[in-house]
């Protein structure tokens, strides 16, 4: 989809945000709302229509989401539930080996559960 393009942008375009300090944590590099929508759009899709698209997700964008997972989403409750979703639709895949590869293998998310 266009908006996978959206995604890997806004990783690769966006300036260094100052670190966000609350009661408890810091986090590093907030996603920010932008970033949240554009996942949630992406995990509505692939809720949708899982056989459609998510074989039309790049492996950059597979990257970059495995990145803020574990990373600077790890505290946003939003993401992680829209992230959890697109991970556990491509682990019931059917016949999709090199997709389960790339997005669990490659991006090493199987590694850092």
């Amino acid at each position: 989809p266009a908006f996978c393009q959206l995604i890997v942008r806004s990783q690769t375009t966006r300036k260094r945000a100052r670190k966000l300090k609350l009661s408890a944590y810091a986090v590093e590099e907030p996603l920010g709302s932008t970033r949240t929508a554009l996942v949630r759009l992406l995990s509505q899709a692939c809720s949708f229509a899982p056989d459609a698209v998510i074989p039309l997700i790049p492996s950059s964008c597979w990257k970059v989401l495995a990145g803020w997972y574990f990373g600077s989403g790890r505290c946003n409750h939003i993401f992680h539930s829209a992230a959890s979703l697109i991970f556990r639709l491509v682990f019931e895949l059917e016949g999709a080996d090199a997709i389960k590869k790339l997005a669990l293998v490659n991006c090493k998310v199987l590694h850092r559960l």
